[in-house]
């Protein structure tokens, strides 16, 4: 969603007598103002799009929007409605977008635990060494401990820092 390139929709017509306006409704899961915007933005607003007099096209243009954070892909959807003035191709009434989100998402570090001794004797005088290690060297790491077990703080063990 990085893009800087906007994509064009172009909606045709036979001939070229006479402004056409022509109906259009949008779609998909990409939401306006923040996946995307449209330009002339009276087009989305409106649903419309005129063909002018002498013209056999007229188009506009979806930009993405820059967003901060890892997200899924995105569609947006336009479809040309029904009208009296006009009838649809069924073969072309309608075209897609997909907004495709170029962030990547950030590469956590990798925790590990190990302890020095899996088994010791209450009457040890050697206590037991549990390493916390990381991967990588790259800035302060706060890692949640839990413990678990029948033994019991205080009375079992005691933890030091």
């Amino acid at each position: 969603e990085d893009s800087a390139s906007p994509a064009t929709f172009t909606v045709t017509r036979d001939g070229t007598s006479g402004d056409l306006a022509v109906t259009l409704t949008f779609s998909g899961d990409a939401v306006s103002g923040i996946d995307f915007s449209v330009s002339p933005s009276e087009v989305f607003d409106n649903g419309l799009i005129t063909i002018l007099d002498g013209q056999s096209s007229a188009t506009f243009t979806v930009s993405p929007i820059a967003d901060t954070g890892s997200f899924l892909d995105v569609t947006f959807v336009s479809s040309i409605g029904s009208s009296a003035s006009y009838t649809v191709d069924a073969g072309a009434s309608s075209a897609s977008l997909t907004i495709a989100n170029v962030d990547v998402a950030p590469v956590l570090p990798v925790v590990s635990i190990a302890s020095s001794d899996p088994s010791i004797s209450e009457d040890s005088a050697s206590p037991a060494t549990f390493t916390v290690t990381r991967d990588g060297t790259s800035g302060d790491l706060a890692v949640t401990l839990t413990f678990s077990g029948d033994a019991v703080s205080g009375t079992d063990f005691s933890v030091s820092f």
